[in-house]
């Protein structure tokens, strides 16, 4: 494993622990701006001269750690594992506790309640640990049906805070709920320092140039269009129902996205270097200068060198989900 002072810990049923670092051939620990679980991908392969390699076992559903110069830079479950009989390696995959939210279904009724209210009494009912949790002050009622609770939750926030961008993590075995973008990590990335290459690309798939505006009674009432990108682009349009005491053409203009700009980089590893913060880049080759978002993260640690690999936009974007329904008179 890499020069840095780091642990693997395997936690079984019982809560007995077990380093497993020296039997791991590498791993990589990912997150994505659009899930709520990181997700922990390592391989054993198996030695003849190294008896451990065969008396240790990962199983299903035991818990891993993974620390990093005293630091849980993971903690979660075991997934899924594969072995394949022409070789000596074990792939397993691992998720953290975001898991259980995507992977629950249920139905609730709430009124008049914020959102963090709201993800205290699902975490409460599924016995889900509680972190840190953004405050709003913005009540809602909502009625969700056969949703899964990372849908439940993020709609919630979005619902009553349109001008934010909610994301949730799992620290440790905690749900928290934050800003994203609100955070910067704590060293920049640099040409010639830490950084070792950077490729830009742009796309129209997250393009909204129109938003059909409709009443509480579904007619529509008018369509705010970004006129350049639509005639340029052709209609790529929204959805969005206002209440009587919305401003619905701010609202509508808070949901216009232009063309999106992102970037890869590949860069010196730090454990700072997660989803959901911000990063200043300064690179002169590529005149990539200024502050970006982190839409995705990669951080491998494989013979000897620990590597991040980062999609930065130049954008925050966040999951916009606003599952559910309204009360109606007869609910």
């Amino acid at each position: 494993m890499p020069d840095h002072n780091m642990q693997i810990i395997k936690i079984d049923s019982t809560g007995h622990q077990v380093d497993i670092t020296s039997i791991i051939g590498g791993l990589t620990i990912s997150g994505d701006y659009r899930c709520c679980t990181r997700r922990l991908d390592f391989y054993i392969i198996k030695h003849i001269e190294d008896l451990s390699t065969f008396v240790i076992a990962v199983n299903l559903g035991e818990h891993i750690k993974v620390i990093v110069d005293g630091e849980i830079i993971f903690y979660g479950v075991v997934w899924d594992r594969t072995k394949v009989t022409n070789t000596a390696k074990i792939n397993v995959y691992c998720t953290d506790f975001g898991i259980y939210l995507t992977k629950n279904f249920v139905s609730y009724k709430f009124k008049d309640l914020t959102p963090d209210v709201i993800t205290t009494k699902i975490c409460s009912d599924f016995g889900i640990n509680i972190g840190n949790l953004i405050t709003t002050g913005n009540p809602i009622s909502r009625i969700f049906i056969n949703q899964n609770l990372a849908d439940i939750i993020i709609s919630s926030y979005n619902l009553s805070s349109t001008a934010d961008k909610f994301m949730i993590i799992f620290t440790n075995n905690q749900l928290n709920v934050i800003k994203k973008g609100s955070t910067e990590v704590r060293a920049p990335l640099s040409g010639g320092v830490n950084l070792y290459t950077a490729e830009a690309s742009e796309s129209l798939d997250g393009m909204i140039n129109a938003v059909n505006v409709y009443n509480a009674n579904d007619n529509l009432v008018t369509t705010i269009i970004n006129d350049f990108e639509y005639n340029h682009f052709g209609s790529l349009s929204e959805y969005l129902k206002y209440k009587d005491d919305e401003d619905y053409e701010t609202l509508a203009k808070s949901l216009l996205q232009g063309i999106t700009h992102k970037i890869t980089v590949e860069n010196v590893g730090d454990i700072s270097y997660v989803t959901g913060k911000k990063i200043t880049v300064k690179e002169d080759y590529t005149g990539l200068n200024g502050i970006f978002y982190i839409d995705e993260d990669y951080h491998t640690f494989r013979n000897g060198t620990y590597t991040n690999k980062l999609v930065l936009n130049y954008h925050n974007i966040a999951d916009d989900k606003t599952a559910g329904s309204e009360e109606t008179a007869d609910d």
